[in-house]
Order: C-alpha cells, then sequence, then structure tokens
C-alpha cells in the first residue's frame, strides 16, 4: 500500500491504518458487560475491520501485475505471515489442539482470522469481476446479507456451524465502496479535515441513540451499516488532521498487519495495566506499543544473525 509522505491520500490512508488496529484490539481487549461504557467500545470496535476492507479495496490493482502475478506477490505478503503467526498464536492459545481445530482457527471460523479469508476472496472475485456494476451488486448483496444476518436468518442455514463472519457477503460490499471511490477519496479530503469535529459529534450522538434504541450490539446488530459507514467517516476524517499525519506516527502503519496477526499474544501484559471502563479505551495503544517493540527487537536480532529478510517475510513486514 502507498507509503509516500508526498502523497496526502496515502497519508491519510496509512494514518487511518492505525486507528484501524487500535479499533481491533479495542474489540478483543475491551470490557465485556453491559455497561454503557462498554458498549460505547463495542461500537468503536466494530471499526476497525470495515475501514481495512475499504482501504484494501482503493488500493486494489490487478491488471498492474496480472492475477498470476498478483497471487504470487500475496504468498509471501499474506499467506506465509497468516500460517506462521497464525499457528504461533494458535499453540499460545486455549483452543483445543487438533487439526481440524487448526484448520478452523487458520481460516478465521470463530477466531480473529476470518478478515483474511475474507480478504483473499475479495481477491479472488475482483481478479474477475471488477467492473463498477458489480461492485455497486456487491454493496447491494451485503446490504442485504447484513440485513438477514441480523435477524438471524442464516442462523437457520447453519448445519456446518460455519460462523457469520466468514458469509463474504457481509463484507464484501465495503471492499467494493473502496474499489468503486478510488478516483473520488482525493477530492473528499478537504470536506473530510474541514468537517472533522462535527462529524465526530454527529457520529457520537447516534453512538448514544443505538445504545438507548439497541442494548446487543456488533457487527451484524441492526444498526451496523449506519455505525460502520458513519464510523468509517470518521476515521477517514480525524486521519486527515495535520496532528496525526506525522511520519513518525505514519510509520506505525508498517507495523499494522504484524500487529493484527500477534496482538493476542500481548493480551497476557493486561495483568500490569489497570482494568476499568477509561483505562479500556487506553490500554489498546499500550498493546500496540508492546507489539511494536516485540516486532522491532525481533527484527534487530534478526538483522544480527542475517535473517532479516525471512523474518520479514515471517512477520509480515512490508
Amino acid at each position: 500500500m502507498g507509503k509516500s509522505l508526498d502523497n496526502p491520500t496515502s497519508e491519510i490512508f496509512n494514518v487511518a491504518k492505525v486507528f484501524f488496529i487500535l479499533s481491533v484490539i479495542l474489540a478483543h481487549s475491551r470490557v465485556n458487560d453491559s455497561s454503557f461504557y462498554s458498549a460505547i467500545a463495542e461500537r468503536l470496535g466494530c471499526l476497525g475491520v470495515i475501514t481495512f476492507f475499504f482501504i484494501s479495496g482503493y488500493f486494489f490493482n490487478i491488471s498492474k501485475y496480472g492475477v498470476l502475478g498478483f497471487f504470487k506477490k500475496k504468498i509471501t505478503s499474506i499467506f506465509i505471515p497468516w500460517l506462521f503467526l497464525g499457528t504461533l498464536v494458535f499453540v499460545f492459545s486455549d483452543y483445543p489442539k487438533s487439526l481440524n481445530s487448526w484448520l478452523n482457527w487458520i481460516i478465521g471460523n470463530g477466531t480473529y482470522l476470518y478478515y483474511l479469508t475474507i480478504l483473499i476472496f475479495c481477491y479472488l472475485l475482483f481478479s474477475f469481476f471488477n467492473k463498477k456494476g458489480a461492485s455497486y451488486f456487491f454493496i447491494i448483496s451485503t446490504i442485504i446479507s447484513l440485513f438477514l444476518t441480523s435477524f438471524d436468518f442464516f442462523g437457520y442455514l447453519d448445519p456446518y456451524k460455519i460462523n457469520n463472519y466468514l458469509n463474504p457477503f457481509n463484507w464484501i460490499g465495503f471492499f467494493s465502496l473502496g474499489h468503486i471511490m478510488k478516483n473520488r477519496v482525493i477530492g473528499l479530503i478537504p470536506f473530510l479535515n474541514k468537517n472533522a469535529p462535527y462529524i465526530l459529534f454527529f457520529y457520537f450522538i447516534f453512538i448514544w441513540i443505538s445504545i438507548k434504541a439497541e442494548g446487543h450490539y456488533g457487527y451484524f446488530s441492526k444498526l451496523a451499516i449506519p455505525n460502520e459507514i458513519l464510523g468509517m467517516t470518521v476515521i477517514f476524517s480525524i486521519s486527515s488532521l495535520k496532528i496525526f499525519r506525522k511520519e513518525n506516527f505514519i510509520k506505525i502503519s508498517e507495523f499494522t498487519f504484524s500487529i493484527y496477526l500477534i496482538h493476542f499474544l500481548v493480551f497476557p501484559f493486561r495483568i500490569f495495566l489497570i482494568q476499568n471502563y477509561w483505562s479500556q479505551f487506553i490500554n489498546p495503544i499500550i498493546y500496540m506499543l508492546i507489539c511494536i517493540l516485540l516486532i522491532i527487537t525481533g527484527k534487530f536480532i534478526a538483522k544480527k544473525v542475517g535473517l532479516t529478510k525471512m523474518y520479514n517475510t515471517l512477520i509480515g513486514l512490508r
């Protein structure tokens, strides 16, 4: 993905990746109860994955490499770190240890790795159906699929115990939206930047209303689509602010894929952190920094023993 600091759009998308990973970590580390603050955290935790699907769709360009060339690159950039780090986290998890459990873990059937399975599905589908008409069809399909899922429609069609997170039509619309916005985002940047405070205020008003209207929440709630679209708009609005568009902040984006794959490994550090309704919004930053420290330490050791290239491939550094 674009990393040039001379390109405002690339800067904003790279900053958004940092907020994406913080949202994902929040989703997996928040206080899980029925409190008002937990409900806010639950909604904020739903923004990361859909934002990254949008970014992935935005940067999707199969014509640059061709189908075979594109997926050949994905072997080293996605599949190897996915299998290596996914297996590492599986080994340290309390998940049942069997071949079937490992396969379910890796594909994300009930685990956080569902995102990569769906991402590869999106890449495959868009390798052949990447016209605007197809994108609009996929967006409509996602709206319908999320609506049906919110009423547990697919719960009655689940003889193989496949998790709703692995239903590609619950996600592909966000990838499609990013794809059709490829040449339009740059025109929206001034608006997002100028109105960031108002967009943020409106979003938190929406969150307050949604908590009152719908106690139970998640990716597949009845108010999921407006929450995720508004929340994603907030992420891009905040990412356009100069306070975040600094080189050191943008550099964190280089680690986000690796952080996504290993962040469960740092959760044992929670015993050293304050755990309450307020700290749950701060702790993801600490978890992210611990992940970065571990990654940089590993890179330093790999360099000392002459295994930098192998380390970067295994850990998913771009």
